[in-house]
């Protein structure tokens, strides 16, 4: 951010005001292991009259390896920033962003497996308008 003006009365005048390059965004870990199958239920002691013991239940199956995370978001780059009051410039007054960061790359289990998502580069704007939180 070049300036953050929050709630304030701020009249620019003869000023370049920049920002620098947004923050590169995150990279995406890889899928979690899996979970190990569960125990087998246990057989019924056969104490009806009707039906002989049965069996122990197997084991349940192993879960499958957890997806990859995204790439995160390149960071953004806004020359202005403000809440409440808009900022008043004059003519000889410019608003200079750089340009928004590059999104993070995903991540993949292996390196046989495909990549998730990459993040998306952030955003840049001269001027950016924060809104207020409703509850």
């Amino acid at each position: 951010l070049g300036l953050l003006s929050v709630n304030s009365s701020v009249r620019l005048q003869e000023c370049v005001v920049e920002s620098a390059v947004g923050g590169a965004g995150g990279r995406g870990g890889p899928g979690g292991l899996p979970g190990a199958g569960g125990l087998g239920g246990l057989g019924d002691d056969g104490s009806s009259v009707t039906a002989p013991p049965g069996g122990d239940g197997g084991l349940g199956g192993n879960g499958g390896r957890g997806g990859s995370g995204s790439g995160g978001t390149g960071g953004p780059s806004y020359a202005l920033v403000f809440s409440g009051m808009k900022p008043l410039f004059g003519a000889d007054t410019q608003l200079v962003p750089g340009r928004g960061g590059v999104g993070g790359l995903g991540g993949r289990v292996d390196a046989n497996a495909p990549r998730a998502t990459s993040g998306a580069d952030g955003d840049a704007a001269a001027v950016f308008e924060l809104e207020p939180e409703l509850d």
